[in-house]
Formats: C-alpha cells, structure tokens, sequence
C-alpha cells in the first residue's frame, strides 16, 4: 500500500513482477464503498484476488475483496443485511483460487447471537459467512491474534493467546479438529510465545 499526500488517503499497488507494469486502487475509490485507509493485504496464488483491510468514512474496519481483473470489489466482511460489520475486522488471508477467504473480528453482528465479546475467525466462501470459532474455543485460548489460510482452503494456521503464552494452533475446516504445533521435542508445551504462522498451500507444513 501507498500513501497519496495530496488527499490523504491510501493507495492499493499492485506489481506484475512478469510484465513489469504497476496497478493503483486508491482507497476513497475503490468498488464497493468509501474507505480511506488500506492495511494488511493478501492476494490469490492466481493473482486475481485481493483481500484488504480498510477503514470506511465512519471509522468502521472491514475487509474489502478486490477482483483485479473485473476492477470489482465487495465487503467481505459485510452482515447477512449488506452492512459494515460492527467491530475490528484483521487479517485477511486468501485461499489459493480466491474461492475461500478468512479473516479475524471483533464484530458481533456478523452471525445470530454472537455475544462472546472476543474475537473470532470468520471464513467467507460460496456457502456465505461461517463463524469457525466454537472449535477453536474448544482448546484453552482467550485470544486470536494472526491466522492464515492454507490455498487449498482446508487449514487455517492461527495464533491463540493461552493462559500462558501465545502458540500456534491448527484448525481442520472440514472435521472441525484444532491441533497445538508450538510443542517442544519432547511433546510438552513450547516453552517460549509463537507468532506470525505462515502455512503451506497443502496445509502440511506450519
């Protein structure tokens, strides 16, 4: 991302490292709503999509999904109602062919009763917007800090603040397992805080 001097409101670069050519998408014009600020971004291993945090004109932070090719964008983040979700919305993270799209947030209004008041992971596909958190809640976690979705869309890699420390766990989206990885060699918890996972596109290495 950039950042414009003139208007004050962030850019959105995009490179083709092939052709050499640069794309812009300025945040106060980008499709689908008004924003002025872009964060964390993430784009598709088929260069099509990219997920984006942005703020709009209210202050709110949704996470925006951008067709490069298309120049079209919705609110990923968006209520079953079509409006801004109420909370924090962070850390998108894209699935291989752009089909799959996770992300954190403090937002209550996304799904019925949800009334947890922590965060929780959201995973938007063709099927609509899922709320994957009970199983993560199932391991002693209080907080979510950083995910990351694997390409083929089956794995989210995340950070859960325990009562001790940060580790790093990993949730299967289809048998809606989750497994601790920041163990030590002796199959004991890690003694030292994990964070930023990064995830194969397979999901078999974290």
């Amino acid at each position: 991302a950039g950042w414009r001097g003139e208007d004050s409101l962030d850019s959105l670069m995009i490179r083709d490292a092939a052709s050499g050519t640069m794309r812009e998408f300025q945040a106060g014009v980008l499709p689908g709503g008004s924003y002025s600020y872009i964060g964390e971004t993430t784009v598709s291993a088929d260069g099509r999509w990219c997920a984006v945090s942005t703020s709009t004109s209210n202050g709110s932070y949704q996470i925006v999904l951008l067709d490069i090719v298309d120049v079209t964008a919705s609110n990923a983040s968006a209520t079953p109602s079509g409006s801004y979700a109420n909370g924090l919305c962070w850390s998108p993270s894209i699935s291989a062919d752009g089909s799959t799209l996770a992300f954190l947030s403090y937002a209550s209004n996304l799904i019925p009763d949800d009334d947890n008041a922590a965060p929780d992971i959201f995973v938007r596909s063709a099927n609509g917007l899922d709320r994957v958190t009970d199983e993560v809640e199932a391991r002693p976690v209080n907080a979510l800090t950083t995910i990351a979705l694997s390409g083929d869309a089956r794995f989210i890699a995340y950070v859960g603040d325990t009562v001790e420390q940060a580790r790093i766990f990993t949730l299967d989206l289809e048998t809606r397992v989750a497994t601790p990885l920041s163990v030590g060699w002796d199959g004991g918890d890690a003694d030292g805080p994990s964070r930023d996972p990064s995830i194969s596109s397979d999901g078999r290495f974290v």
